[in-house]
């Protein structure tokens, strides 16, 4: 259920994420970024849809109990709760800061 839910919500944020341009023209890029009203909730909700994929990984997880696909699984959830925190902070910086310095 969380990793439908997690697909809805991602596919929903992103359809409000907008931007346009090129991202490594920041002339051009910023100023679309400036204006978005919803930018700081798009990549909330970018980050929210994938915690709750996470959990979905995690309620696999929990299934597995015996032999090598447990085994595999208890280390494709410590890769995955590492790449969430990497995610957590690239969101805070394209969706709080970028806009913070768009808008200056």
């Amino acid at each position: 259920m969380s990793s439908v839910l997690g697909l809805v919500l991602s596919v929903v944020a992103g359809a409000f994420h907008g931007g346009g341009g090129q991202p490594n023209d920041l002339q051009a890029t910023l100023p679309h970024y400036a204006v978005n009203n919803y930018w700081e909730l798009v990549h909330l909700g970018q980050f929210v849809a994938d915690v709750l994929i996470l959990v979905a990984f995690v309620a696999v997880y929990r299934s597995l109990t015996e032999g090598i696909s447990a085994t595999l699984a208890r280390l494709g959830i410590i890769v995955a709760v590492v790449a969430e925190a990497i995610y957590g902070v690239n969101q805070a910086v394209d969706g709080i800061a970028i806009k913070f310095v768009a808008s200056c």
